[in-house]
């Protein structure tokens, strides 16, 4: 997959296009780009993914947050492996969020993309106050001559599936149903750094995980089973995001320490990868040491199972 950071100067062969976040690339946003690659395939041209960066709300109201689901890197990561020819990121700026949904697509669709096809998402809204959705186009005299494609939703029994319903799970703890809206499990990018070393006290040494990034969304407190990659391994093991009350001195912001089984070995200064599987429990205050190994022996039990 080709990266571009400017739409200006392309030289594209009967491309097909597409836009949005895509923040996770969850099933709903696969089905979209299963749409672009057959149009692709139609056209005999090239796929094209045109994504904003930073999150527009982040510009549009200036002081908020967004929990990202995927850095940008991840986020090129994902749409590589699913067969995307070319990802144009557009710097999203206040005069940019002032440009109408149709002189958006006469500017950056038709001429500078010159795509031949745009396919949308059946609530996929842009443009200056999100007026763009798949019927305004067909209203406006830019989109004349695209092919319009819209994609409708997939459905998940009880599950909202957007990338909004995936944050809701994931800050309620529960990663199983983040899971089944991704298509794989929710995942931080993290750096091994020191700690007090009170796990290998109780028998559970743990790796003390520094999140790389600071607007990835961080999943609710508690206990999980979890899986760790690094440097291409993968090790099943448990984590704990939380305070530590029972040791006495709580630290005072979230801390996320991963016990792995079966390992061995020295990951301080390590980049890892480390994966949120199933939910265990939440964080509690235990009354005295001898009880958290007790508990924490029975979590091992079943973070192990599955």
């Amino acid at each position: 997959m080709r990266i571009h950071t400017s739409a200006d100067s392309l030289d594209l062969v009967r491309p097909a296009a597409t836009l949005g976040t895509f923040d996770g690339v969850h099933l709903g946003h696969r089905r979209i780009l299963d749409a672009l690659r057959r149009e692709q395939a139609r056209l005999g041209g090239e796929s094209v993914v045109l994504t904003l960066w930073p999150h527009p709300r982040t510009v549009v109201s200036p002081g908020s947050r967004i929990e990202q689901l995927s850095t940008l890197e991840e986020k090129q990561e994902l749409l590589a492996g699913l067969g995307v020819d070319h990802l144009v990121i557009l710097p999203f700026t206040p005069e940019f969020s002032r440009l109408t949904a149709c002189d958006f697509v006469r500017e950056y669709i038709v001429r500078k993309v010159g795509a031949h096809a745009l396919v949308v998402g059946y609530n996929h809204r842009f443009g200056r106050d999100r007026q763009g959705d798949i019927e305004y186009l067909r209203q406006c005299p830019a989109a004349k001559g695209l092919e319009l494609v819209k994609v409708e939703a997939i459905s998940l029994p009880g599950l909202r599936l957007s990338s909004t319903g995936i944050r809701e799970a994931l800050a309620a703890g529960r990663p199983e149903e983040a899971r089944q809206m991704l298509g794989y499990p929710y995942a931080l990018r993290a750096q091994v750094v020191p700690g007090q070393q009170l796990g290998r006290t109780l028998g559970f040494p743990t790796a003390n995980l520094r999140p790389l990034d600071p607007d990835k969304l961080i999943p609710a407190r508690g206990v999980y089973a979890v899986s760790l990659e690094w440097q291409g391994r993968r090790w099943k093991g448990m984590a704990n995001l939380g305070t530590r009350p029972t040791l006495g001195v709580p630290a005072e912001e979230p801390l996320l320490e991963a016990h792995l089984f079966d390992f061995d070995g020295d990951l301080y200064g390590q980049t890892v990868t480390l994966a949120f599987e199933r939910w265990i429990r939440p964080e509690r205050k235990f009354d005295d040491l001898p009880a958290l190994r007790r508990q924490l022996l029975l979590d091992s039990q079943q973070a192990r199972r599955g």
